[in-house]
């Protein structure tokens, strides 16, 4: 008998070959928000302990532009109007991700319970923050600058979008912070949040040093970059990016008030898991129950035992007040590069 006859025709064992098949890229836009809210909201700390209940509505005290006119004469009496407050309303969105297993389908099984657990959750990190990237993006497009003040230089500006053509892409991130500057927003510390093509960019910039010939690694001083796959560079575009002064965003989380309390109503129990990639903790969901599932597994499972979670939280995406975005200009400026 000859020994190829007896070896098996197949092999299982667990490997790293599946390694690809849950993968997470670019979520710079939510990171961009995560990284600045310290910066927009300092008492972050408070307002997310604060908030145990979703009927409790969120709002920040502000108060509205109100510049009087300089005079350039003294006068006996005095014509300046008075100031106005307002609230300005913090809406929240929710994602959830749902994850059913059942242990008993995993008996004999050379991939465990435990395994497929942890992958299963491993997905719904991945998961909920491309979701996260996604309304990061979103936020920074609804809430871009309406208003210009640079009169066309250097870059075309029509409908809430400056346009740099081909011939000006190694400057646009050399007049970026000319723009806000223009517009009367500080320029240091500037968030660029580009679609990934824009990383091609500054990785040339950063090619060349400070003191060479060409000396343009300085075009990178003061400035935070962020690239997103979510962000689209758009039909006959390069590249899209967004600038915005550092102390701009926010995002603000909310968890369900049973999973803060950690509620256990032994079936059915509340709580808070960390997820790493969303970088935030969520409320768990989770329901024990008896399912037939021989229509999944095949006979003997038909009272089999079943774990089911949801994983939920709700987020804010916060950018400054703005009380007339057709005339007081906003710090969110969103700058294309096109392919001509």
């Amino acid at each position: 008998m000859a020994f190829t006859t007896t070896i098996r025709d197949w092999w299982q064992k667990v490997n790293g070959a599946d390694k690809y098949e849950d993968k997470l890229a670019g979520i710079g836009a939510y990171n961009a928000f995560k990284a600045d809210t310290i910066n927009l909201i300092p008492n972050i700390g408070e307002i997310i302990a604060g908030r145990v209940n979703p009927n409790q509505a969120l709002k920040f005290p502000v108060i509205k532009k109100n510049e009087q006119a300089v005079g350039t004469v003294r006068t006996i009496g005095i014509s300046g109007t008075e100031g106005v407050s307002a609230l300005q309303a913090i809406t929240y969105g929710t994602i959830t991700y749902d994850i059913l297993l059942s242990p008993s389908s995993f008996a004999g099984n050379e991939i465990g319970y435990e395994k497929a657990l942890m992958r299963e959750l491993a997905n719904a990190d991945i998961a909920m923050a491309r979701k996260a990237d996604i309304l990061a993006v979103a936020a920074l497009d609804a809430n871009k600058n309406l208003v210009d003040n640079t009169s066309g230089y250097p870059l075309s500006f029509a409908a809430g979008l400056y346009t740099a053509s081909n011939a000006q892409k190694d400057k646009i991130l050399n007049v970026a912070p000319q723009i806000l500057t223009a517009n009367n927003f500080e320029d240091e510390g500037l968030n660029i949040i580009g679609s990934i093509e824009t990383k091609s960019e500054v990785s040339e910039l950063m090619q060349f040093g400070v003191y060479n010939n060409q000396n343009k690694a300085l075009v990178l001083n003061d400035k935070n970059f962020y690239f997103s796959n979510r962000l689209v560079r758009g039909t006959g575009n390069q590249m899209t990016m967004f600038a915005a002064p550092k102390g701009t965003l926010a995002v603000i989380p909310f968890i369900e008030s049973d999973a803060q309390m950690g509620i256990d109503l032994g079936g059915k129990k509340y709580y808070k898991v960390f997820m790493p990639k969303l970088g935030l903790s969520v409320g768990v969901y989770e329901i024990k129950d008896a399912v037939d599932r021989s229509g999944i597994d095949g006979a003997g499972f038909e009272h089999a035992a079943t774990y089911k979670w949801q994983l939920a939280v709700d987020l804010a995406f916060v950018t400054p007040y703005n009380s007339d975005t057709a005339v007081v200009t906003a710090p969110i400026h969103k700058i294309e590069c096109t392919i001509a």
